[in-house]
């Protein structure tokens, strides 16, 4: 417990040197009479420090409580400036962000796709990437015609290819059918 209370007595007493004006040393009477550079030439009993000067504990900890709380008015009245700057900022993004959505939806093909070769761009879209996703278009679409019609020339070949052994292997067999009846009609 007593480790808990260490800092905070710290503080106070901190506070409580920092936070009065009054804890100035101030030289008894015959001090200020001394020569300047003189150097402990105290003759009288006065003490070195006026002890009227020195707040009491309950006047530091007052002090120390004033000083917290405006502290902390400060803060929260800068927290509640910040946040209410930054609530004004997040409602114009948000009315920014509806027109263009709305922007978006006024301008967009009715259909979602795209009409008579050319689609939609966004007005914030770099140009150059613009013209290469058009151009990765058309090779894709090219590159699938294409490679539906060379799916479709190798099914043909392949068909025809199978047609041909198969029917020169029922020609075989009917030439070894007819061959075998004609056999068994031999005596």
């Amino acid at each position: 417990m007593m480790n808990s209370l260490l800092p905070l007595l710290l503080l106070v007493a901190i506070a409580a040197v920092v936070l009065t004006p009054s804890t100035a040393f101030i030289p008894a009477a015959s001090d200020r009479n001394a020569p300047a550079g003189a150097v402990g030439t105290r003759a009288s009993s006065q003490p070195f420090f006026m002890t009227s000067t020195v707040p009491t504990p309950e006047e530091s900890a007052q002090q120390l409580t004033d000083y917290m709380s405006k502290a902390h008015e400060e803060k929260l009245r800068a927290v509640a400036d910040a946040e209410k700057k930054l609530k004004g900022r997040i409602e114009e993004l948000d009315v920014e962000v509806s027109q263009l959505r709305g922007e978006l939806a006024s301008k967009s093909p009715t259909d979602g796709g795209v009409q008579s070769g050319q689609s939609y761009l966004l007005p914030a879209t770099n140009k150059a990437l613009a013209e290469s996703v058009l151009k990765y278009r058309e090779f894709v679409s090219d590159y699938l015609v294409k490679s539906q019609r060379e799916k479709a020339k190798a099914v043909a070949a392949a068909e025809s290819k199978l047609r041909s052994m198969y029917e020169a292997k029922i020609a075989q067999l009917e030439k070894a059918g007819t061959e075998s009846e004609y056999a068994e009609k031999q005596p």
